[in-house]
């Protein structure tokens, strides 16, 4: 008898734990099942997103542009369409389409599903050089980007050699420097070297500019010097300006 009994306990506990491993097994199998799923919709994503032409480039949109034409951003940014939107060279295309000459800055941006979108900040004239038939247009870094017939309001001319890039950039930064109301009474900007900046004034009035450094702070203290009498208006040192 006790042989018999003791020989059953062996038999009772390989019973119970494979009872047990079964039932552990049991409950592992809707997390296995939930893992896998995850891994497919994870992957089914991916796919769809990366990989598919559902999520296709179909469309090019360019904002922002009133001078530069949009075949030529269109052109110069070679947008690959049909690829999937998630894949496009963001950075590629702005560096593209900032080599033209009149675009300042570019932003690009996807637009799911499947649009890319170019944000186009032309650059602003602020002065002006004499182009024989017709007037070159420069910006506030003195980059020359168009010509065209009739000098724009709120540009200034200037007297210069636009193929000086580093004078042209110190004309530019004054010229930008001035409120609208002192531009519009200035006649024209005269340089022929970086420390040598003059403006001629509409009434043949004549300002000493000197150099571009400290401009916004010249054109304050200019339009406070002109409130006096007098016929130049000397802020080359503006802490120190005067007046004859």
């Amino acid at each position: 008898m006790n042989r018999t009994a003791t020989a059953g306990r062996p038999t009772t506990s390989r019973a119970g734990s494979a009872s047990l491993l079964y039932r552990r097994r049991r409950r592992r199998w809707p997390f296995v099942l939930i893992g896998l799923l995850v891994l497919a919709l994870a992957g089914g994503a991916v796919w769809l997103v990366g990989f598919s032409s559902v999520l296709g480039t179909k469309q090019v949109e360019v904002r922002g542009i009133t001078v530069v034409a949009e075949a030529d951003v269109l052109a110069a940014a070679d947008v690959p369409l049909d690829q999937p939107l998630a894949r496009q060279d963001i950075d590629g295309i702005a560096g593209r389409v900032a080599e033209l000459t009149p675009v300042e800055s570019v932003e690009v941006t996807r637009q799911y599903p499947d649009t890319v979108v170019i944000m186009v900040r032309e650059r602003t004239a602020v002065i002006a050089v004499d182009d024989g038939d017709a007037y070159l247009l420069l910006d506030r870094h003195g980059v020359p980007y168009r010509r065209i017939a009739k000098l724009p309001a709120g540009v200034v001319l200037a007297e210069l050699n636009a193929g000086n890039t580093r004078l042209a950039e110190q004309v530019g930064l004054v010229a930008a420097a001035l409120p609208a109301a002192l531009r519009k009474r200035v006649e024209v900007i005269t340089a022929t070297n970086e420390s040598s900046i003059e403006l001629e004034l509409t009434d043949g009035d004549r300002v000493i500019w000197g150099t571009a450094d400290e401009s916004a702070l010249k054109a304050t203290v200019l339009v406070k010097l002109l409130e006096r009498k007098g016929k130049v208006y000397n802020v080359s040192a503006p802490h120190h300006p005067a007046i004859r």
